[in-house]
């Protein structure tokens, strides 16, 4: 199921989520806890406190529930024999008019970065999501240059800022929400209103 890419910099693997990889994704979630602490521009929201593993044991299994019930698609990277990233579509809201609307969430661990390794996540979880959800959203920091120019390669395009949506010890950032519509989405709203 899954594939394989290799860039000149590296050499890494795509494939769905299984069920094992959860000690590997806590590993790398628990790991951004340390990064922040000298890198305040990672583009990741964390809590206040770092959730302990029955926790993280219920997200995943709520997780693993959407994937199994085709409301959530999502797919990992590895790369030197671990995993190294992770991207996910979810179901945006519960609402029924509101099903088609997906919400992709991504990360990179350091050291992975800008190897194409995320491009590659999202293509192929986009790629599966684009079967279920017409229109998918994120959001990201307005400091993350970066991952907002990927975004906008793949299609993405912003649709709202809001100011000072993060606030991370003495700086603050916009928070940039931005928003793709799929083939999916393109054949239902072919008829689409304003109200």
């Amino acid at each position: 199921m899954g594939y394989s890419r290799s860039s000149s910099s590296s050499r890494f693997i795509i494939r769905p989520l299984r069920k094992s990889d959860f000690y590997g994704l806590v590993t790398n979630y628990y790991g951004y806890y340390e990064e922040i602490k000298h890198n305040q521009l990672l583009g990741i929201g964390l809590y206040d406190k770092k959730p302990n593993q029955s926790e993280e044991k219920k997200w995943f299994e709520g997780l693993t529930g959407e994937i199994s019930s085709g409301n959530a698609f999502s797919y990992v990277a590895e790369a030197d024999g671990k995993l190294v990233g992770m991207c996910a579509v979810r179901r945006r809201e519960p609402r029924a008019d509101s099903r088609h609307v997906g919400l992709l969430g991504i990360s990179i661990i350091d050291g992975y970065r800008s190897r194409g390794i995320g491009r590659a996540l999202m293509e192929r979880t986009i790629r599966s999501a684009s079967s279920r959800y017409g229109i998918i959203v994120l959001s990201v920091y307005s400091f993350n240059k970066h991952a907002i120019r990927l975004y906008r390669r793949l299609g993405f395009k912003k649709y709202g800022i809001l100011p000072g949506g993060l606030v991370r010890r003495n700086m603050a950032a916009d928070d940039v929400f931005m928003y793709l519509e799929t083939a999916t989405c393109r054949r239902h709203t072919r008829k689409r209103k304003d109200i």
